[in-house]
């Protein structure tokens, strides 16, 4: 049995360790643990000391226990102009609390800015395996290319998951030729 032996160099935050691993044809065979001083060796050869704990806020990491104001974040967002920031958060604050998202939407004067959002949530729900709520979700979709792209996506993924009978294929609210692409199971469906 052919062995090939690897070394394994491992920089981190308080120096360096170093690994040996022995290969075989069943992979790893042996490997061996850092010695102490080179677990514990900085990597320009000062003293080790001890140091305070950092706290996460300070480096903009959000902790569990934070809340987020989703309705100012996406507000700031929508005065940025930044889209895929904006549905990446409403795409947050929907895994967080669907019914509150579906709120703030229905007290919204527009949602043209919103529609990216809107399709990503329906087809999120879509690939959850209700298509029937990521219609209502896409309901509110401006007529246009996004919506019966969307649509089309809800009844593919409804078609093939047995959840959406041929009847209501027939009855979606896509173009003829949309709706002959589902029934007829085409490429790209």
């Amino acid at each position: 049995m052919k062995r090939v032996l690897l070394l394994a160099i491992i920089a981190g935050l308080g120096g360096t360790a170093v690994f040996f691993i022995s290969l075989g044809k069943e992979g790893a065979v042996a490997a061996s643990a850092p010695s102490r001083s080179q677990e514990r060796m900085p990597k320009d050869g000062s003293q080790l000391h001890e140091t305070e704990a950092v706290d996460p806020a300070k480096l903009g990491i959000r902790t569990d226990a934070e809340k987020i104001d989703h309705p100012a974040r996406i507000a700031a967002l929508l005065k940025s102009g930044k889209q895929a920031e904006l549905d990446n958060a409403v795409s947050e604050w929907f895994e967080a609390d669907p019914a509150a998202v579906r709120e703030w939407l229905d007290e919204q004067q527009s949602l043209a800015p919103l529609q990216g959002s809107l399709a990503g949530i329906a087809n999120r729900i879509a690939q959850a395996g209700d298509p029937q709520r990521a219609l209502e979700w896409a309901a509110p979709l401006e007529a246009g290319p996004l919506k019966e792209q969307t649509l089309f996506d809800i009844y593919v993924l409804g078609r093939r998951s047995g959840i959406v009978s041929e009847a209501q294929v027939r009855d979606a609210p896509l173009p003829p030729e949309r709706i002959a692409q589902l029934l007829s199971g085409a490429p790209g469906d």
